[in-house]
């Protein structure tokens, strides 16, 4: 549904859900070395492996394997398969607001967010299903809402931008911690007072703000979840382009 009150005002809401069954994927490795018993046939041990080079993987292959006196796990088989089914429903939200031209320039404010209602998901055909929602489960965190809001202000060939990513926050892989909401603030600017040519400057991460406490052991990385946090803190972008024709 889309509603325009005025000419420079519009809303947006779109309801969705989606099911899909037979999801191809791989089966967690969390999954298999969380119940060993269950998934005994996923461990593939040393001694399984020829011990001399040949067609596919043999003991030389992997380091665990030589000069053990044991017999170590030499990988778990997690292939892409069929795992189960896939329910997920949730909301989009968009919102925007852009000025008439003035002397002062022309303003807008916009934001476009998504609420994820539920999340749930079979790890096997038949299995127990999995409620994901704002919660790190197997691999990954499922946020329950997260958007993108932005400021601007353009006049002549000024052109500036503040914006907010944010991720709420969720309950971590341990099951204990809880992982707090994580809001980036971004400053950017351009000038293209030159036919062809712009020029631009930016800040990321404006107020150099630490990710939040995570104890995920998903990446080699710890103390944080680097695949949706910064931490490399506040930076400074700058951009030149020019255009021939």
């Amino acid at each position: 549904m889309v509603f325009d009150p005025t000419p420079q005002m519009t809303f947006s809401v779109d309801v969705w859900s989606v099911s899909i069954r037979n999801l191809i994927n791989n089966l967690p490795e969390q999954a298999v070395f969380g119940d060993p018993t269950k998934y005994a046939g996923r461990f593939v041990r040393c001694s399984q492996l020829p011990q001399t080079a040949g067609p596919g993987i043999d003991r030389t292959d992997i380091d665990v394997c030589l000069n053990r006196a044991f017999d170590p796990i030499a990988y778990i088989d997690v292939p892409s398969e069929n795992l189960g089914e896939l329910k997920t429903r949730g909301i989009d939200l968009t919102a925007a607001w852009r000025s008439s031209p003035s002397p002062m320039g022309v303003f807008g404010v916009s934001m476009d967010g998504t609420y994820i209602h539920t999340y749930k998901y079979q790890r096997e055909k038949n299995g127990a299903y999995i409620s994901a929602t704002g919660r790190y489960s197997d691999s990954a965190p499922v946020f329950r809402w997260q958007h993108t809001l932005n400021a601007s202000w353009t006049q002549g060939p000024w052109s500036v931008i503040l914006g907010q990513r944010f991720r709420g926050g969720y309950t971590d892989q341990d099951g204990v911690n809880k992982v707090g909401d994580y809001a980036l603030w971004d400053l950017s600017a351009s000038w293209s007072g030159i036919k062809g040519l712009t020029v631009g400057a930016g800040i990321a991460n404006l107020f150099d703000k630490d990710p939040p406490l995570s104890v995920q052991t998903t990446t080699f990385q710890r103390g944080f979840d680097p695949r949706y946090t910064d931490p490399v803190g506040r930076s400074l972008r700058l951009r030149l382009n020019y255009k021939f024709f």
